[in-house]
C-alpha cells in the first residue's frame, strides 16, 4: 500500500522522453493479473486518467471501422468545471501539499492535522463538472493492442474496482520493476510517444487528448535526445 503523503511528488515534466515499447511489454508481463495487464494497455493507448478508465466501457472500443485503425468512440474526459464561487480551502505549504476544502477532504483541518502540516489559507473555486468525451484512434500495429484485445470484455465496464485499488497496483508495479510509475505516467508516456514515433506536434497533441491549452501540450511531449536527433537526421 502506498502511503499518500509520503509518495513522492510527480509532473509531468519528470517523463523526459518516450520509455520504449520493450519496456511497457515488460509492464504486461510482470503485472500479477489480467486487470492490471489490461489497466496497463488501456492506460497507455488512450492516455487516459484513472478516473477516465473507470469509465470505460467495452462499447467504447470499436476494431471494425477501420482496417488499420482502433477508433475510442466518445470517450468520457473528466476535470472539465464550471466554476460556480469562491470559499475559504486549506493547503499543506510543506512536504506533501495536502489539500482540504476539497471533494476528497471537505472538512477544514483538524488540530492534530494542523500540528502536523504547515497549513496555509486560501480561497478556491467551487465547481460543477461539465460533460466531455473525446474521439480517437490508435494504430493495430502497436504492440499493446493485442494485450487489449485479449483482455477487453465484451460487454460492459473494462473495470469493476475504485480508483485507489488501481493506482495502487500501478505504482506497486512500478516499484517491483525500480521506478516510480504513477498513473498519469502513461498519460505522458503516450504523449511523449506521439511525438517521438509519429511526428505530433503541440496543436495535434491537443486535438488527440482534448487538452485546452498550448503549455499543456508543451508541458507533457518530450521527444527526448533520441527524438530530436531524428528530426536533425531526416
Amino acid at each position: 500500500m502506498i502511503d499518500m503523503e509520503k509518495k513522492p511528488r510527480w509532473k509531468a515534466e519528470d517523463v523526459k522522453e518516450f520509455c520504449g515499447w520493450d519496456f511497457l511489454m515488460r509492464m504486461v508481463e510482470q503485472a500479477g493479473s489480467a486487470r492490471l495487464k489490461l489497466l496497463i494497455a488501456v492506460g497507455f493507448l488512450t492516455g487516459a486518467r484513472i478516473s477516465e478508465m473507470l469509465k470505460l466501457e467495452a462499447h467504447h472500443f470499436d476494431f471494425d471501422l477501420d482496417p488499420k485503425m482502433v477508433i475510442v468512440r466518445t470517450m468520457p474526459v473528466v476535470k472539465r468545471y464550471k466554476k460556480i464561487d469562491q470559499v475559504p480551502k486549506w493547503k499543506c505549504d510543506g512536504h506533501c501539499k495536502m489539500r482540504w476544502g476539497t471533494n476528497q477532504r471537505p472538512s477544514q483541518p483538524s488540530e492534530l492535522e494542523r500540528a502536523r502540516h504547515n497549513i496555509v489559507e486560501y480561497l478556491g473555486w467551487i465547481t460543477k463538472p461539465k460533460e466531455a468525451c473525446r474521439t480517437f484512434p490508435f494504430p493495430k500495429i502497436e504492440p499493446l493492442v493485442k494485450t487489449l484485445k485479449e483482455l477487453l470484455p465484451t460487454d460492459g465496464p473494462l473495470f469493476s474496482v475504485g480508483y485507489s485499488t488501481m493506482y495502487n497496483e500501478v505504482t506497486e508495479l512500478g516499484c517491483n520493476m525500480g521506478t516510480w510509475i504513477p498513473t498519469h505516467w502513461f498519460r505522458a508516456q503516450r504523449a511523449s510517444q506521439l511525438a517521438f514515433e509519429y511526428g505530433f506536434d503541440e496543436h495535434e497533441l491537443i486535438e488527440w487528448f482534448l487538452w485546452r491549452d498550448y503549455m499543456t501540450a508543451f508541458n507533457y511531449a518530450r521527444k527526448g535526445y533520441k527524438g530530436l536527433a531524428m528530426k536533425m537526421v531526416r
